[in-house]
């Protein structure tokens, strides 16, 4: 038996806020993850930062897909900034390190990982 398609549309998933000196300043809506529904082994979500925030350097042992919905920003990766803007996509291997931050206007992302659940990716923060 084949699970039936799932239609889901961000303002439904619960959102989600990080803003802590460890993490740095990051909203989230997870729209993907076995928690809400089947996901076969992928997690998605909107991540919204606001002008000028930042979501700390950090690496994961899964890799990431990340694709620009709107905005631009500066993706850094081991140290080296990379502006990003709308429609640009970025694959992210596992354990490099890297962080996305807002530009002069608010930057929302559409992430991916290859996990069941968001929990299920563990996130090593360069610093705390």
């Amino acid at each position: 038996m084949t699970d039936a398609a799932l239609h889901i549309r961000p303002e439904d998933a619960r959102p989600a806020r990080w803003a802590a000196p460890t993490r740095g300043h990051v909203s989230f809506r997870t729209i993907v993850d076995a928690a809400q529904g089947p996901s076969h082994g992928l997690a998605q979500g909107i991540a919204e930062l606001k002008r000028g925030d930042r979501e700390n350097s950090h690496h994961h042992d899964l890799p990431e897909i990340g694709h620009v919905l709107s905005g631009s920003g500066f993706l850094t990766l081991e140290g080296q900034d990379m502006e990003i803007s709308e429609g640009d996509t970025i694959f992210v291997p596992p354990g490099l390190r890297h962080g996305w931050a807002a530009a002069e206007m608010p930057l929302r992302v559409l992430y991916t990982f290859p996990a069941d659940r968001l929990s299920d990716v563990a996130y090593h923060w360069a610093c705390g």
